[in-house]
């Protein structure tokens, strides 16, 4: 008995990996968020990060508390 994929099945079978492959590394890809760099006195901050009363903001912004 052989295992052969019939040459039909096969564009089948590789729509449905590519499909899963997308689905998978779509949300990887494009939902992560957004880090920047703020400077300050020469020095870079992370998002978040906090300078004095200020916060680095996800644009590269600070913004005052």
């Amino acid at each position: 008995m052989s295992t052969k994929i019939a040459s039909v099945q096969r564009p089948t079978l590789f729509l449905l990996f590519s499909g899963v492959l997308v689905a998978v590394a779509a949300p990887l890809l494009f939902a992560l968020p957004a880090q920047a760099e703020c400077w300050y006195e020469g020095m870079s901050f992370e998002t978040g990060e906090r300078v004095g009363s200020s916060i680095c903001m996800p644009d590269g912004s600070w913004k005052a508390e």
